[in-house]
């Protein structure tokens, strides 16, 4: 995703013919969903890209490495896949993979966007910063981002000039909204990163006041509960884009009126809300949800509260 990401922001901006970040925000979604000229990743085919974005009302729709990237009114990713599973004797065993498309699955509205394009191209470069941590995990997320940019410039870059990255490092999440407003003072555009949830709402406060694009790599469903003005990009499908598919399953399963046990957290209530979105769309009930405490083990009571 983080690869996928400097494509997708690069795009943006040669859509744009902008480095700004709220021109960036503008264009993301023109170039991510439908309609548009399908491309790929690899120079070769941003080479391609770039000559129909150049051409008066040239349109893409980026397919990277990870798959569609296709981005809903939300910021959020609206298609993923889905493994269903079930505890057969006493074992977690694989029973399929089902893709997720939330415009269809849950009434998600993805828009086409609209190409806002500056007439004339900046003199300066684009600049992306990207936050990463101090593991494997950010050195793996720092070395995709450099790859895609270095196809990208050996393709000729953006504005023909070289995209740069800044890449700033923490090791928790008191540091992202340091590392945010040093990226941004070294002129970059937009963020992408960082990959946990508590270290998102930091920088993105920081991106949202200097109006850059913050494109998140987490996938927790505490990331939907943050105000992003319309700044907050998740390039990482939520969690919650398993929730159709258990409605899914509890329909074909012949069960239409349901009741939700979720635990008591942000990530739960957001969760439970997603299924409940889910069911509601396809016209089953969820007769109650009921909100529980996992440390306390009254399994039994909350249950008999739920089904009764």
């Amino acid at each position: 995703q983080a690869y996928d990401a400097v494509y997708t922001v690069t795009l943006a901006a040669g859509a744009a013919n902008s480095g700004d970040g709220a021109a960036i925000k503008d264009n993301l979604t023109y170039v991510a969903n439908s309609p548009g000229e399908i491309t790929n990743y690899g120079g070769e085919a941003f080479a391609n890209a770039a000559e129909v974005l150049a051409a008066e009302g040239g349109d893409v729709n980026y397919i990277g490495a990870s798959g569609q990237v296709d981005i809903d009114v939300s910021g959020e990713m609206s298609k993923g896949t889905a493994q269903t599973w079930k505890v057969l004797n006493g074992q977690i065993a694989p029973i399929e993979t089902r893709d997720v498309d939330l415009a269809a699955e849950s009434g998600d509205e993805v828009p086409t966007g609209e190409l806002k394009r500056a007439e004339a191209p900046p003199a300066e470069p684009l600049v992306i910063g990207v936050i990463v941590t101090d593991d494997e995990i950010g050195t793996a997320i720092d070395n995709a981002a450099q790859m895609a940019a270095d196809e990208i410039n050996g393709a000729g870059g953006v504005f023909g000039l070289d995209v740069v990255l800044a890449v700033e490092t923490i090791t928790d999440a008191s540091g992202a909204g340091t590392a945010a407003s040093a990226l941004i003072d070294a002129g970059a555009g937009v963020i992408v990163g960082p990959v946990a949830a508590d270290t998102a709402g930091p920088a993105l406060d920081e991106a949202k006041g200097a109006s850059v694009p913050l494109l998140a790599l987490s996938s927790a469903p505490e990331l939907s509960a943050l105000d992003g003005g319309g700044f907050l990009f998740r390039l990482t499908p939520s969690l919650a884009l398993q929730m159709p598919v258990l409605a899914n399953l509890a329909l074909e399963a012949e069960k239409s009126t349901v009741c939700v046990v979720y635990a008591n957290s942000t990530a739960g209530e957001t969760l439970a809300a997603a299924f409940k979105k889910a069911m509601d769309f396809k016209e089953a009930t969820v007769r109650a949800s009921e909100a529980f405490d996992p440390a306390s083990g009254d399994y039994a009571a909350l249950l008999e509260s739920c089904i009764g």
